[in-house]
Protein backbone atom coordinates (compact mmCIF):
# COMPACT_ATOMS: atom_id res chain seq x y z
CA UNK A 1 0.00 0.00 0.00
CA UNK A 2 1.09 3.56 -0.70
CA UNK A 3 -0.45 6.56 1.05
CA UNK A 4 -1.12 9.40 -1.41
CA UNK A 5 -1.83 12.87 -0.04
CA UNK A 6 -2.25 16.37 -1.42
CA UNK A 7 -0.69 19.58 -0.12
CA UNK A 8 -2.73 19.59 3.10
CA UNK A 9 -0.65 16.66 4.40
CA UNK A 10 2.67 18.46 3.86
CA UNK A 11 3.45 18.79 7.56
CA UNK A 12 6.65 17.63 9.21
CA UNK A 13 4.52 15.62 11.67
CA UNK A 14 2.90 13.64 8.85
CA UNK A 15 6.19 13.10 6.99
CA UNK A 16 7.86 11.93 10.21
CA UNK A 17 4.97 9.61 11.10
CA UNK A 18 4.92 8.00 7.66
CA UNK A 19 8.72 7.67 7.54
CA UNK A 20 9.12 6.30 11.07
CA UNK A 21 6.24 3.86 10.52
CA UNK A 22 8.03 2.38 7.52
CA UNK A 23 5.16 3.32 5.25
CA UNK A 24 5.44 4.17 1.58
CA UNK A 25 3.90 7.52 0.71
CA UNK A 26 3.63 10.37 -1.77
CA UNK A 27 2.84 13.91 -0.62
CA UNK A 28 2.43 16.89 -2.92
CA UNK A 29 4.81 19.54 -1.56
CA UNK A 30 3.34 22.81 -0.34
CA UNK A 31 5.79 24.11 2.27
CA UNK A 32 9.13 25.78 1.73
CA UNK A 33 11.52 23.17 3.14
CA UNK A 34 15.26 23.03 3.60
CA UNK A 35 16.98 19.84 2.47
CA UNK A 36 20.43 18.39 2.01
CA UNK A 37 21.29 16.58 -1.21
CA UNK A 38 21.46 12.87 -0.38
CA UNK A 39 20.74 11.25 2.97
CA UNK A 40 23.65 12.79 4.89
CA UNK A 41 23.73 16.30 6.43
CA UNK A 42 26.75 17.40 4.41
CA UNK A 43 27.23 20.26 2.02
CA UNK A 44 24.93 23.24 1.63
CA UNK A 45 21.24 23.23 2.41
CA UNK A 46 18.87 23.77 -0.50
CA UNK A 47 15.27 24.89 -0.82
CA UNK A 48 13.36 21.71 -1.76
CA UNK A 49 11.42 22.92 -4.81
CA UNK A 50 14.38 24.81 -6.32
CA UNK A 51 16.61 21.79 -5.73
CA UNK A 52 14.08 19.49 -7.43
CA UNK A 53 13.95 21.80 -10.48
CA UNK A 54 17.76 21.69 -10.72
CA UNK A 55 18.02 17.89 -10.80
CA UNK A 56 18.94 16.07 -14.01
CA UNK A 57 16.15 14.63 -16.09
CA UNK A 58 15.41 10.97 -15.34
CA UNK A 59 12.89 10.44 -18.11
CA UNK A 60 9.93 11.73 -20.10
CA UNK A 61 6.44 10.51 -20.84
CA UNK A 62 3.31 11.69 -22.62
CA UNK A 63 -0.29 11.40 -21.56
CA UNK A 64 -3.66 12.95 -22.23
CA UNK A 65 -4.74 15.57 -19.69
CA UNK A 66 -8.43 15.84 -18.83
CA UNK A 67 -10.22 19.16 -18.87
CA UNK A 68 -10.29 21.11 -15.62
CA UNK A 69 -12.41 24.14 -14.73
CA UNK A 70 -11.09 26.95 -16.91
CA UNK A 71 -8.70 24.66 -18.82
CA UNK A 72 -9.16 22.61 -21.94
CA UNK A 73 -8.19 18.96 -22.26
CA UNK A 74 -4.85 18.31 -23.95
CA UNK A 75 -3.79 15.34 -26.06
CA UNK A 76 -0.29 13.93 -25.71
CA UNK A 77 1.00 16.44 -23.16
CA UNK A 78 4.71 15.81 -22.50
CA UNK A 79 6.16 15.56 -18.99
CA UNK A 80 9.69 15.37 -17.57
CA UNK A 81 10.60 13.48 -14.38
CA UNK A 82 13.37 14.45 -11.95
CA UNK A 83 14.20 12.91 -8.58
CA UNK A 84 16.84 12.27 -5.94
CA UNK A 85 17.48 11.36 -2.33
CA UNK A 86 17.13 14.25 0.13
CA UNK A 87 17.47 14.77 3.86
CA UNK A 88 14.49 16.91 4.92
CA UNK A 89 15.33 19.26 7.79
CA UNK A 90 12.79 19.87 10.57
CA UNK A 91 11.26 23.35 10.55
CA UNK A 92 13.04 26.04 12.57
CA UNK A 93 9.81 27.19 14.19
CA UNK A 94 8.31 24.08 15.77
CA UNK A 95 4.55 24.32 15.34
CA UNK A 96 3.53 20.74 16.12
CA UNK A 97 4.47 17.55 17.89
CA UNK A 98 7.48 16.19 16.00
CA UNK A 99 11.11 15.34 16.59
CA UNK A 100 14.17 17.36 15.68
CA UNK A 101 15.90 14.78 13.49
CA UNK A 102 15.99 15.25 9.71
CA UNK A 103 14.16 12.71 7.54
CA UNK A 104 15.83 10.70 4.77
CA UNK A 105 13.28 10.87 1.95
CA UNK A 106 13.13 11.16 -1.84
CA UNK A 107 11.91 14.06 -3.95
CA UNK A 108 10.25 13.41 -7.30
CA UNK A 109 9.21 16.25 -9.56
CA UNK A 110 6.97 15.78 -12.59
CA UNK A 111 6.58 18.87 -14.75
CA UNK A 112 4.71 19.41 -17.98
CA UNK A 113 6.99 20.59 -20.76
CA UNK A 114 5.75 23.79 -22.43
CA UNK A 115 2.20 23.67 -21.08
CA UNK A 116 -0.29 25.66 -23.05
CA UNK A 117 -1.28 28.74 -21.09
CA UNK A 118 -4.86 29.91 -20.79
CA UNK A 119 -5.58 32.57 -23.37
CA UNK A 120 -7.45 35.70 -22.47
CA UNK A 121 -10.77 35.99 -24.24
CA UNK A 122 -11.84 39.28 -25.77
CA UNK A 123 -14.23 39.91 -22.86
CA UNK A 124 -11.33 39.78 -20.36
CA UNK A 125 -12.20 36.35 -18.99
CA UNK A 126 -10.15 33.19 -19.26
Amino acid sequence: MIDVADQGADTFEFLEHESRSGRRFVVRAAKTRKVYAGHEPTGPQHELKAYARSLPELGRFTMDVQAQPGRKARKAAEFVVRGAAVLVCPPHAKAGDHGNDPLPLYVVQVTEIAPRRARRRSNGRY
